[in-house]
C-alpha cells in the first residue's frame, strides 16, 4: 500500500497501488531558494517551449498547473522523474518575480534505472509519448546506441547539426526490409521500435548505416556548419531521406560508391523531390521514392544503367 501522507486530493488523482514501488505523496512549497533542490537530468526528454509558455500563463492566472511532480530522493535533493516542464515554468515564474507555489509531490526513495523508467511510464499512461521520448527513456538499453551516437551525426531529438536517431535507424529498418513494396519508414509502435533496436542492431548494421551516411554527407556537401533544420537541407527530411536510404540499399551492389554519390547529387536540382521535404507519412515517402527513381534515371535509357526500385 502506498504511503499517502497528506491527501484526500491525491487519492482523487491516483488510486492507491497503481504505482510501484512505494512513494510518499506530500506538498512542498517551491521558492527561488528551494527550487535549487530539484535536479533535472542532462538526458531528460526534449523540453517544449510552447508547453512552458502555456504553464506560465496558467501561473499568471493563478490556475492549477497539472499533476503532482514525480521525484526521486537523490544526493540530498530531488531528481525530477516527471514534471520537467512544470519545474522549468515555475523557475521562470520565480525568476521574473512570481511568488512561491505549493506543489503536490510524489516522492520515491532511490530507484534503479529500470524502476525509474517504469515509474515515469506509469505516471504518463494517459499522456502519449513520442518515439523520441521513448528512445530517450530507454536508450541505455540499446547496446548499439553509444556507437551510433558517437560515430554518426545523430542524437535522440536531432538539432541543427545532428540527425534524429529514429530517422537514421528507422530509415535503415525500412531500407533493408525485403518486401518489394517500400514501407516509407518504420511501421510499429515506439516500444516495438526500441525492442527492434535492442535486439536486431549489431556492429555490422552500424557499419552499413555509416556507409550510407558517408555517401549522403559527400553527395550533399554536409559539413559541421550544415543546418539540418534549414529548408534547403531537404535531404535530411524524412520522405527524401528514407527514399534515398532505400535506393542506396537496393542498388549498392550494382553501382560504385562514386556513381551513387554523383547520381544522388544530381537530384539536388529536382524541385519535385524537394517539395516532399515538408511532408511526412507513408504515402508521401512512397511518392517521393517513385519521383526519386524517375529523376535519378533521367539520361540513362539502358536498363543496366538504371537504378532499380527493389531487390
Amino acid at each position: 500500500m502506498n504511503k499517502n501522507t497528506e491527501s484526500d486530493e491525491s487519492d482523487k488523482i491516483f488510486e492507491a497501488g497503481i504505482i510501484q514501488p512505494e512513494y510518499v505523496m506530500t506538498k512542498k512549497y517551491v521558492t527561488k531558494r528551494t527550487i535549487k533542490n530539484f535536479f533535472r537530468d542532462a538526458d531528460r526528454r526534449q523540453i517544449r517551449t510552447g508547453q512552458i509558455k502555456s504553464l506560465l500563463n496558467s501561473l499568471k492566472n493563478d490556475e492549477h498547473i497539472g499533476n503532482p511532480l514525480v521525484l526521486e530522493k537523490k544526493n540530498g535533493g530531488f531528481s525530477v522523474i516527471d514534471g520537467n516542464h512544470r519545474i522549468d515554468a515555475i523557475e521562470k515564474w520565480l525568476v521574473n518575480g512570481g511568488k512561491g507555489i505549493w506543489m503536490w509531490c510524489a516522492i520515491y526513495d532511490e530507484l534503479t534505472p529500470q524502476q525509474r523508467r517504469n515509474v515515469y511510464t506509469t505516471w504518463n499512461i494517459a499522456i502519449r509519448q513520442s518515439t523520441d521520448d521513448f528512445i530517450c527513456s530507454h536508450k541505455d538499453d540499446i547496446p548499439m546506441y553509444p556507437r551510433i551516437h558517437t560515430e554518426l551525426d545523430c542524437n535522440v531529438y536531432g538539432n541543427h547539426n545532428h540527425m534524429k536517431f529514429k530517422h537514421l535507424v528507422g530509415g535503415y529498418f525500412s531500407a533493408i526490409n525485403p518486401s518489394p513494396t517500400f514501407s516509407g519508414g518504420f511501421m510499429g509502435s515506439p516500444m516495438e521500435f526500441v525492442e527492434k533496436c535492442k535486439n536486431d542492431i549489431g556492429n555490422k548494421d552500424v557499419d552499413l548505416m555509416k556507409e550510407f551516411w558517408s555517401i549522403i554527407k559527400e553527395a550533399f556537401f554536409i559539413s559541421s556548419t550544415t543546418d539540418f533544420r534549414s529548408k534547403y537541407s531537404y535531404f535530411s527530411k524524412t520522405s527524401p531521406f528514407y527514399s534515398m536510404y532505400r535506393l542506396w540499399w537496393v542498388n549498392r551492389n550494382r553501382f560504385s560508391r562514386r556513381e551513387i554519390i554523383n547520381r544522388l547529387r544530381k537530384t539536388s536540382v529536382e524541385h519535385e523531390i524537394q517539395d516532399y521535404a515538408p511532408r511526412g507519412g507513408r504515402k508521401s515517402c512512397q511518392e517521393c521514392y517513385d519521383a526519386l527513381i524517375k529523376a535519378i534515371n533521367i539520361g540513362y535509357p539502358d536498363a543496366d544503367r538504371q537504378f532499380q526500385t527493389h531487390l
